[in-house]
């Protein structure tokens, strides 16, 4: 059976194979980190391995200490960012605010002018129908 699907899919018991042949690789280098750590502990003491620890405990606590300035300007820099951006934002939107006040104000300017020319024009119609009114009785009389 594994000889049919041999054949009828090449490629893919080609993959298979050299998946197999990396995972047997990964086995043996996993086999060997993990007797790597076994002889170190094994030939380590408690007291050795606090000793070799000193060295990157010491170089941590140097970067910490070049680190926490640097952090503490980011910090800084980054509310006076935000405070800059905020104060930006404020300033757009005040100047939009503006200008459609006076979008606005020009629009209640031109409807005004609208309803007057149109109370005139309604004057002039109904001053025209009182007098077409007059000249009818006028001509009934």
């Amino acid at each position: 059976m594994a000889w049919r699907l041999s054949e009828a899919f090449p490629q893919r018991s080609w993959q298979h194979k050299q998946q197999l042949i990396e995972l047997d690789n990964s086995m043996g280098q996993l086999s060997d980190l993990q007797q790597n750590v076994s002889t170190l502990l094994a030939s380590s003491s408690h007291e050795q391995s606090e000793s070799s620890l000193v060295p990157f405990i010491n170089r941590q606590m140097f970067i910490k200490t070049k680190i926490s300035p640097i952090i503490s300007s980011l910090t800084e820099l980054k509310e006076k960012i935000s405070l800059k951006i905020r104060d930006e934002i404020t300033e757009y939107c005040n100047e939009k605010r503006t200008l459609l006040a006076q979008h606005l104000l020009t629009t209640r300017k031109a409807m005004a002018v609208v309803l007057e020319n149109m109370s005139i024009n309604d004057k002039k119609i109904e001053k025209q129908l009182n007098q077409e009114r007059l000249n009818d009785r006028k001509k009934e009389r």
